[in-house]
Order: C-alpha cells, then structure tokens, then sequence
C-alpha cells in the first residue's frame, strides 16, 4: 500500500469529493476510491469519473515516491491521455470549464492527444 499524494491529501481533508449536474460528473469519494482499488490495479486511483465511469481519471502513483504520479484520462474507448502530475491544476481545469466547456477536461485531453500528432 501507498500513501495518497499530498496535494490529494488536502483536498479530501476539506471536500469528500464531488458531485456535479454535468453529465453526472463526479470527484469520486474516498472510500469508493478505497472500494475501488480492491477491485482495479493496485497503482491506479480513480478520482473522476462521468456518466457513471462511461469515461475516468485516475492517478497512477509512484509506489515508491507518493509525490510522484500523473492524473490520466480514460475515454469510452480505451484512450489513455496523462493530462498532468497536479490535482490543482486539475481542479482548476473542473472549475474553470467543467467536463464540456471550453477549458474543461475533454477539451484538455484533446489538446494533449492533438499535440502528440
């Protein structure tokens, strides 16, 4: 087992996750992560999914360096996009544009999946 990235910490310690109107989106709670990593790879996290787990964003963290981990995307095909290694930045992806807006998180993995063409 391994310990949750720092910046992760802190926001659980304010907010238990999540939840949004928008296409049922959700910063998922801490024991359904807990109840989750049972049940998926040892090194991933799920913290975001939508239109229940239709499309995810999990952490895959350093086992050995909790400081170390990236924040990725998985859509309804089975594309993984690494998107970043802060849950701030993150954050302020979900609260600036939301799942769909203009600076929201489908809108980030494109750019990412644009920008390795």
């Amino acid at each position: 087992m391994y310990q949750l990235p720092d910046d992760v910490k802190q926001f659980y310690k304010f907010s238990n996750g999540l939840e949004t109107d928008e296409y049922m989106f959700n910063i998922i709670k801490l024991e359904d992560i807990i109840e989750n990593r049972i049940s998926w790879k040892e090194s991933e996290l799920f913290i975001a999914e939508i239109l229940i787990y239709s499309d995810t964003w999990h952490l895959e963290v350093d086992q050995l360096n909790s400081a170390d981990y990236t924040i990725f995307n998985t859509n309804e095909y089975g594309e993984k996009t690494a998107l970043t290694k802060s849950f701030v930045e993150f954050l302020r992806r979900v609260v600036e544009g939301g799942v769909l807006g203009e600076r929201g998180l489908y809108s980030w993995s494109n750019e990412i999946r644009t920008e390795r063409k």
